[in-house]
């Protein structure tokens, strides 16, 4: 589901972009076809996920010039079928994005945090992931700091 990351990047950009541009502050909501097909470690199988994933974009705007943008996004109605086994899974998602921007353009510091769930039929083929990411880049655009750190595992083993 990096692919699903990669959006909200995207979506996050374009919504920071937009709302920077208009001046004010708020919220927006979307929703979204989801397609993906995903690897199950825990059954060694490849499983397309079809449902929706919803995002609701909120941006303010401080006294000094600073900009935030929060960016929360979860699935909804995401299910699929082992390509191996034809064992029926359920996926769930939910992830929270914070964008920071002092002025214009730098510093800028954002996170992200994801957790999401992949359960099969049965035992030993549920999988877990946490994920969480922080960079900071200072006014003159370098990158000052970074952490990337995630753990995954598998559920339901008998």
């Amino acid at each position: 589901m990096k692919k699903l990351v990669l959006l909200l990047s995207i979506f996050g950009a374009a919504a920071f972009t937009a709302a920077a541009g208009a001046g004010g502050s708020g919220a927006e909501r979307a929703s979204f076809p989801f397609d993906e097909v995903v690897y199950v470690p825990c059954s060694g199988e490849y499983v397309e996920l079809t449902g929706s994933v919803n995002f609701v974009f909120h941006s303010t705007f401080d006294a000094a010039g600073g900009q935030h943008l929060k960016i929360h996004s979860n699935l909804q109605g995401v299910s699929g079928t082992g390509m191996t086994t034809g064992v029926k899974y359920r996926g769930t998602q939910s992830d929270l994005d914070q964008f920071n921007v002092a002025e214009a353009d730098a510093p800028f510091e954002g996170s992200t945090v994801t957790s999401e769930q992949i359960i099969g039929q049965g035992p030993g083929n549920n999988f877990v992931l946490h994920e969480s990411a922080h960079f900071t880049i200072n006014a003159n655009g370098d990158l000052t700091a970074q952490h990337d750190r995630h753990g995954a595992r598998p559920r339901g083993r008998a």
